[in-house]
């Protein structure tokens, strides 16, 4: 009796071993089956990041900082922490938007601020100054034009307005503030 049942143990040990190396021959070869994409794959890191882009007179146009900036090649985005852009015009005031994250999209220059973003224009005389605040703004630069479609608050000197969104040509100076608009004037 005690024969027969180690001849079955030893025949089970067997099965498993058998069983353990078809499982572990298919699980080798299981990536191979599968289609091998490239994925949402981190191409390179850039920790403090600061460009300027010049005009052809060779004064700058526009500087855009980042505390870490991380490219995705799948769809060609680079990703901001902490993004400071800066827009210098002459005749105009200078405008800065900072947020907690940015995304810029390479192949269309576009920006795009996210959480607690602000805007402000400096103007040589204080008293034309504002800020801004919202949660989300798309900016194109090269069009002079930004958008938001997130609640936004303007805070001027005497003035406090709020809307549901906004668009804005920096190059025309018009904004259209849309939904529920306030306007406070103190």
């Amino acid at each position: 009796m005690k024969d027969r049942s180690a001849s079955w143990m030893t025949l089970g040990l067997v099965f498993l071993l058998a069983l353990s190396t078809f499982w572990l021959d298919y699980a080798v070869k299981l990536p191979q089956l599968r289609p091998v994409s490239k994925g949402h794959n981190i191409d390179f890191i850039i920790d403090g990041l600061h460009a300027t882009s010049f005009s052809a007179q060779g004064k700058p146009e526009s500087t855009l900082s980042a505390q870490t900036m991380i490219h995705y090649p799948d769809d060609n985005t680079l990703w901001m922490t902490a993004p400071d852009f800066t827009q210098i015009k002459q005749n105009k005031p200078t405008m800065t938007i900072t947020a907690k994250r940015g995304k810029l999209l390479n192949n269309t220059r576009q920006i795009y601020f996210m959480d607690r973003v602000k805007i402000q224009a400096i103007y040589t005389n204080t008293e034309k100054n504002w800020v801004a605040t919202t949660q989300f703004l798309h900016v194109d630069p090269h069009q002079d034009y930004a958008d938001t479609d997130q609640p936004i608050q303007i805070k001027g000197q005497n003035t406090l307005i709020t809307a549901g969104g906004m668009n804005i040509n920096t190059r025309t100076r018009i904004a259209h503030l849309l939904q529920h608009v306030q306007v406070t004037y103190h």
